[in-house]
């Protein structure tokens, strides 16, 4: 239990700092050095789920994804090294941008820190959750490839695949998983806290257009990328309704 823990909840998350960081460094190298600091990680962090998405739309490349996203990181993070960027970065507001993120992805990721247990909010309202980490385990393994429906696991996948579900997030999810060898459950709140705190980065940049001030900016990012949980806890209370009592709301 312990080892699941340190994996899913320390290794996981560190994990996809480094990969967001390896990624974000590569985009600004080939663009010339145009982005700013505080967009490297949250700019790597799409490029990550970008990479895992495309690499489980073919179905013998997914289960290499997570490796594809390492080289990708590895490739940034030494073409920086080599330019000697890496000594000159400008922290100027990068902190309060920091603190910002923290906030999120401990807001976010307390239920799991503070239990010790895997634990994800709203799974009590819905169990679509569970959906959600059979799809993410499946994207990794076999990709996008046609399944039976010899089974609730392959009848859940199926309907996904079927709609086209888009995945991004999941295929990120089940590929870093797979790399630090860690079951999806230890990962998945820590999936979700990690990507607040990169939305958390972005508002606090996108804030920079409406007050120069650092404080206010980062206390704006914040409470901003918090609404998502209230909004995801809104539509878990729907889903618990009669069909007729959605249709009124």
């Amino acid at each position: 239990m312990t080892g699941a823990f340190i994996c899913g909840c320390i290794v996981f998350p560190v994990v996809l700092l480094a990969l967001s960081a390896g990624g974000g460094l590569l985009v600004r190298r080939l663009g010339g050095g145009w982005l700013p600091g505080i967009l490297v990680l949250p700019v790597g962090f799409g490029l990550l789920v970008a990479i895992c998405s495309f690499a489980t739309y073919i179905s013998w490349l997914a289960p290499a994804a997570g490796y594809i996203a390492l080289a990708i990181a590895l490739v940034g993070l030494v073409l920086e090294a080599r330019a000697g960027a890496l000594r000159a970065q400008r922290l100027a507001g990068i902190p309060w941008g920091a603190l910002a993120a923290l906030f999120a992805f401990a807001a976010i990721g307390a239920p799991t820190l503070l239990t010790g247990t895997p634990t994800w909010t709203g799974y009590a309202r819905i169990v679509d959750i569970g959906f959600q980490m059979d799809f993410a385990n499946y994207l990794a393994e076999a990709g996008r490839a046609a399944v039976g429906n010899d089974s609730s696991y392959h009848l859940v996948v199926s309907k996904l695949l079927n709609i086209g579900y888009p995945g991004g997030g999941q295929a990120t999810l089940g590929s870093i998983a797979a790399l630090i060898r860690t079951n999806v459950a230890w990962c998945y709140q820590m999936y979700h806290a990690f990507a607040a705190a990169m939305g958390a980065l972005a508002i606090y940049s996108l804030l920079g257009r409406v007050s120069n001030s650092r404080p206010l900016r980062a206390v704006g990012a914040a409470v901003a990328i918090l609404t998502t949980v209230a909004a995801a806890e809104e539509g878990t209370a729907r889903a618990t309704l009669p069909v007729r009592q959605r249709l009124v709301l």
